[in-house]
């Protein structure tokens, strides 16, 4: 389970222990970020992010389907521009 805030800071945590797990830093991309992402038909989510502070961008973040199959770390997390 990924916990998201209005900051460029996930964290993600354990649905079963709730324990949490590493801390996903996207400052490098945007500076806040909506707290309510959107789930399609296919399973994906989508999120809206804003930077100010080069002027004002916005961004759609797409957060593929989860896979069974991975084991989702902080590390292995890849954020397409």
């Amino acid at each position: 389970v990924l916990a998201t805030n209005e900051t460029s800071f996930d964290r993600i945590v354990d649905p079963d222990s709730l324990e949490t797990g590493d801390l996903i830093d996207m400052s490098h991309l945007f500076n806040m970020k909506s707290v309510r992402p959107l789930k399609d038909h296919n399973g994906d989510y989508y999120n809206l992010a804003a930077s100010v502070v080069t002027g004002n961008k916005y961004h759609f973040i797409k957060f593929k389907k989860p896979s069974p199959e991975v084991n989702y770390k902080g590390d292995n997390f890849v954020l397409q521009q």
